[in-house]
């Protein structure tokens, strides 16, 4: 706390993702980042100095001065392997403890100043084979007017099913009309064994209830022309 009051800064990058307790991260090391570039020595204690730290960036833990989850997380790739940032990402959105919406706002801010962390926070989280849920709003972006071009109707977002035994579950993307369900699918390859086996459960309760579910993952926001033509297949396979 006192190298953090002492420089006017926060504790950042390795120190900052030791304190929020994240997975892949260790203890021991100092580290902080310094707004402006007038900062004298210490011993002991890394320092980064940086001419970009919003407001935003700013967080407490334990009452010490500290970057926020989002804005540690573009730090970490700058002084870590990307194994240690991938189980330090993974363990934060397990958690929900930052959302891919406000990892974006950070990068968007500081991903085009030559920041090589950012660099290493972007390619996890375009990474296909991670199929980290891609935020509701890009498929809105990309994939919808995408379907508007193929005459299909407009989703319901968060339709709730239901079947005998009550509530299901909420559909990200849903066409009521046709029993058709789109969701981003996340944790693949990440989530706890009960969480999976959740899901699985909830699938098949979906499909006994005559939903048929289809999935998105990041590279299809980035590629929705494949995606579209399939929904756009079963509409016109469910209404002739």
């Amino acid at each position: 706390m006192a190298a953090s009051l002492w420089s006017g800064g926060l504790v950042s990058h390795r120190a900052a993702a030791a304190l929020w307790g994240l997975d892949g991260s260790i203890r021991g090391r100092i580290e902080v980042t310094i707004p402006g570039s007038n900062s004298r020595s210490v011993h002991g204690i890394v320092q980064h100095r940086t001419q970009r730290l919003h407001l935003a960036d700013h967080a407490t833990v334990d009452g010490i001065p500290t970057t926020t989850i989002g804005r540690t997380l573009v730090d970490l790739g700058a002084v870590e392997r990307t194994g240690r940032v991938q189980a330090a990402l993974d363990h934060a959105l397990r958690d929900g403890r930052v959302s891919l919406s406000i990892l974006q706002a950070h990068l968007d801010r500081l991903g085009g100043h030559g920041r090589r962390g950012a660099g290493v926070l972007r390619n996890l989280l375009n990474d296909p084979e991670l199929l980290y849920r891609p935020p509701a709003s890009v498929f809105e972006r990309t994939l919808v007017p995408q379907l508007a071009r193929l005459n299909v109707p407009k989703p319901i977002r968060q339709y709730a099913v239901y079947d005998d035994e009550g509530f299901i579950g909420s559909i990200d993307f849903a066409w009521p009309q046709v029993k058709l369900g789109l969701e981003a699918d996340s944790w693949e390859h990440h989530s706890k064994r009960g969480d999976w086996i959740h899901d699985r459960r909830r699938r098949n309760r979906m499909t006994s209830v005559g939903w048929h579910i289809l999935h998105g993952t990041w590279d299809d926001t980035k590629n929705p022309e494949n995606l579209a033509r399939y929904i756009a297949a079963f509409f016109v396979r469910s209404t002739t």
